[in-house]
């Protein structure tokens, strides 16, 4: 409960920022909640956040656009640890999570991640188009990565990878099983090259 007091504050700082003087924008907040077993909850209400006893409270400001129909996005307003710290983002071993992108209130559409002790940082910013855009499939993919890329390079092919398990609906897919799987294609590929090139051979 020690938290409560700490977030509002920061609340009612982000709300009066993202109003930029006009009380008629209408702001809200929004809270993920991780707790230390990788699960996501999420709730507009603190105290049902706080319930969940979660070891990470994201908050957000979620703008609703009046003017056009029922679109919201957010902004993080603040990264809070079990103890009630402030934090800069949320870091793992080899890469922190410092911002992440929403709109419909909860759904992802971006997000920043910065490789630890450097100024490096992997973005992907894909709005709806993604099928990464849940909070849950944002922490999984933020846990994978800390565990498999050590470089920039790694993080963007292994974000690649990750796409396609989940447009495949494999998420459990290995990466043995993927590097067999584009192995596959590249040989369907010659074979196509080689089949065109005898065509043409035939028609000169």
């Amino acid at each position: 409960m020690h938290r409560i007091p700490i977030i509002n504050e920061l609340y009612e700082i982000a709300k009066l920022e993202r109003q930029n003087g006009n009380p008629d924008k209408y702001i809200t907040p929004f809270y993920f909640g991780i707790d230390i077993e990788g699960k996501v909850s999420a709730s507009h209400i603190l105290l049902r956040t706080i319930a969940e006893n979660p070891i990470y409270i994201i908050g957000h400001t979620v703008h609703h656009y009046q003017n056009y129909g029922a679109r919201k996005d957010g902004e993080i307003f603040c990264f809070i640890n079990q103890e009630g710290k402030l934090l800069s983002g949320i870091a793992l071993t080899k890469w922190s999570l410092t911002e992440i992108k929403t709109f419909q209130t909860d759904m992802i559409e971006g997000a920043t991640f910065k490789l630890v002790g450097t100024d490096e940082k992997f973005v992907f910013h894909e709005r709806a188009s993604t099928p990464l855009n849940s909070m849950d499939l944002l922490w999984k993919f933020f846990q994978e990565l800390d565990l498999n890329c050590s470089t920039i390079k790694e993080a963007e092919l292994y974000y690649k990878y990750f796409i396609q398990r989940l447009e495949l609906n494999q998420a459990n897919l290995g990466l043995d099983d993927y590097r067999e799987q584009l192995e596959m294609n590249a040989s369907l590929i010659n074979q196509y090259k080689e089949l065109l090139s005898k065509i043409e051979a035939k028609l000169s």
